[in-house]
């Protein structure tokens, strides 16, 4: 996701390689929801840090956005693109 920049900053792109199985999930409904954490984010109690993100996602195999991740990453077949909605801290 670090390499993958884009000028939305209300959408997060992720490499996607086979994702066949999720991309028909995603066609029947594309609520997700992603988490992420860090130990090297500083949290409430101490270190550790996490965000939940959710929002809608879909699999695109070309555009813009799928052609960015191709260049990038070889192996990719396409971008799997979150349009978030709600995201919390977590910890």
């Amino acid at each position: 996701m670090k390499a993958l920049k884009t000028e939305n900053s209300g959408i997060i792109v992720i490499p996607a390689g086979f994702y066949n199985i999720t991309e028909n999930n995603l066609k029947k409904n594309n609520q997700v929801e992603l988490l992420a954490a860090s130990s090297k984010v500083q949290g409430t109690n101490g270190p550790g840090q996490g965000c939940s993100i959710s929002g809608k996602g879909e699999i695109q195999t070309s555009g813009k956005l799928a052609d960015m991740v191709k260049s990038k990453f070889s192996w990719a077949r396409g971008a799997l693109v979150i349009t978030v909605e709600h995201f919390n801290t977590q910890l």
